[in-house]
């Protein structure tokens, strides 16, 4: 499955040519994505356990990014890549190691996105305030065990959220940065 998954990712890297660059403008595939992947799920969907922390414009923002995800998949004929559902998540605003994979429930087919509105508890966290969104993976070699998304909204536009999580879903599929510039 895991090698049926990069050989599709690869395809709609290739087919959809673009990534959401931010700005309202596209930024190129560059050609080190189209081959450098993180570990990735075998389970789809995966369900995203959405904290309850999140008001409604921030929750219609990542069901609008999750479809993104998902009109991808189904226009390569796959199954959705992500499910979401709404539940009280692990409160994050004191963890000391989350970096560490300490990451609230999860496992490989279901994750929590996690609210933080706090640049302290992002500090606490360990994350720069340059830094406004995380994938947290968790993974022994090829094998992802469980990852979290953590978002801190007071570092980002309410009209930048859904381009994040955009981004950070991306992650979560195991997509990993290019090192290209262009």
């Amino acid at each position: 499955m895991k090698s049926s998954f990069r050989a599709i990712s690869t395809l709609l890297l290739i087919a959809i040519g673009t990534t959401a660059c931010g700005r309202g403008r596209d930024c190129p595939v560059a050609a080190d994505q189209k081959s450098s992947f993180m570990a990735s799920s075998s389970q789809f969907p995966i369900t995203l356990t959405m904290d309850s922390r999140w008001d409604l414009a921030e929750r219609e923002a990542l069901v609008k990014a999750a479809n993104s995800w998902n009109e991808i998949a189904r226009a390569a004929g796959q199954v959705e890549f992500f499910k979401l559902e709404v539940a009280q998540v692990q409160d994050l605003s004191n963890a000391q190691d989350i970096q560490g994979c300490d990451l609230p429930e999860g496992s490989e087919g279901r994750f929590p996105v996690v609210k933080v509105a706090s640049g302290d508890a992002w500090g606490v966290m360990g994350f720069s305030r340059s830094t406004p969104a995380v994938t947290l993976r968790c993974h022994r070699g090829d094998e992802l065990t469980k990852q979290a998304v953590v978002v801190n909204v007071d570092l980002i536009a309410p009209e930048q959220l859904m381009s994040v999580f955009i981004h950070e879903l991306g992650h979560s599929l195991g997509l990993d940065h290019s090192c290209q510039l262009d």
